[in-house]
């Protein structure tokens, strides 16, 4: 369920088809199927000629297709300078667990709601692909800053997905932990929301995002999860040379709780997952053994059908994910789309407090 040949092979052909059907064969094309078409050509060695765009059916899925993919989405990786570290880092990002995930859900809508609606599926597959995110403030002006905070914008969506001027990034997280407090409850594992230290002189610290009971992975401690999206084109992380963003998210995470979850009782575990939708290892851990709880109420028997309840738990994650990415890159670079509009209005009536 990682980024394989097939998932970003696969990816660069869905996102041209979506252009291509939202041109809807008018002669005026979007300046962003031109950027999809010359990674096309780039990567296969063939000219992409916009109504012969090849059918799934025709996927390229050798390696060495989907390594010159990776290559191009992220510029020469043997550039000096910031670029080798953005693309080092994006390039590790798409390799970690699960990263792919989103791409593979059926879009169901029981027990959880697995579809990206048109718009929100184009912007994530070129935020995945690294084709690059422009808007404008007006006609024929690009936007070179944030419409929330001001900031700077990159093309890469970075500043995007962790602008926290407007309450995304909290939406964001706060889903992602409700998500993962129901697959819990799917399988008879009992917990409990925004736990901490009592203590008044700690009372901002809440180690528990989730506080799980009797769960430890490796004993029956209680765990306490908490919950971090991370972008891997940090700037700490490019200057600090940094392997990945997840690892240095948990790395985070222990030094600031593991102090008052001792003290407490717990066992910290940090769930890290990455802007491109890739886990930490200590998060494949707690699912694994969610995927066994959920197996073992629901008396499966079978692997086949325990494999299953790994795809689903790792793909309704990686949708959600993935739609509160969108939310965040529409309202900042295409405000005109109707997601934008009404997302960006409902957002907008929330405090971040």
């Amino acid at each position: 369920m990682g980024s394989g040949p097939l998932s970003s092979t696969a990816a660069l052909h869905t996102y041209i088809a979506s252009l291509l059907k939202a041109s809807d064969g008018r002669e005026s094309k979007s300046p962003l199927l031109g950027d999809a078409l010359q990674i096309y050509s780039s990567v296969t060695g063939e000219e992409a000629v916009t109504p012969a765009v090849p059918k799934p059916s025709q996927f390229q899925l050798s390696l060495r297709v989907d390594k010159a993919l990776v290559k191009h989405m992220f510029r020469s990786l043997e550039d000096g300078g910031d670029q080798a570290g953005i693309a080092r880092m994006s390039a590790g990002a798409l390799a970690e667990p699960f990263a792919a995930a989103w791409l593979c859900a059926l879009p169901n809508v029981v027990p959880f709601d697995n579809r990206l609606d048109p718009a929100a599926f184009q912007v994530c597959l070129q935020h995945r692909l690294g084709v690059p995110l422009k808007g404008e403030s007006r006609p024929g002006v690009p936007l070179q800053q944030c419409r929330f905070c001001a900031a700077d914008l990159d093309t890469a969506g970075h500043h995007a997905l962790v602008c926290s001027s407007q309450p995304h990034v909290m939406q964001r997280h706060n889903a992602i932990r409700n998500r993962v407090a129901r697959l819990c409850g799917l399988g008879a594992i009992s917990y409990e929301k925004e736990k901490g230290q009592r203590d008044p002189n700690l009372k901002k610290l809440r180690p528990a995002d989730l506080l799980l009971k009797d769960f430890g992975p490796n004993d029956n401690r209680d765990s306490a999860l908490d919950f971090t999206v991370r972008s891997p084109l940090t700037p700490n992380l490019l200057q600090a040379g940094a392997s990945s963003a997840t690892a240095a998210a948990e790395k985070s995470k222990h030094l600031k709780n593991d102090k008052t979850c001792t003290a407490l009782g717990w066992q910290c575990i940090p769930m890290a997952v990455n802007t491109y939708g890739g886990w930490g290892q200590e998060a494949t851990v707690v699912f694994k053994k969610v995927v066994d709880s959920i197996a073992s109420a629901s008396n499966m028997k079978n692997t086949r059908d325990k494999a299953k309840t790994v795809s689903f738990v790792y793909n309704t994650l990686g949708v959600l994910l993935a739609r509160k990415n969108a939310i965040a890159l529409i309202a900042r670079y295409r405000s005109d789309d109707a997601i934008g509009r009404s997302e960006l209005s409902v957002a907008s009536s929330f405090s971040l407090g």
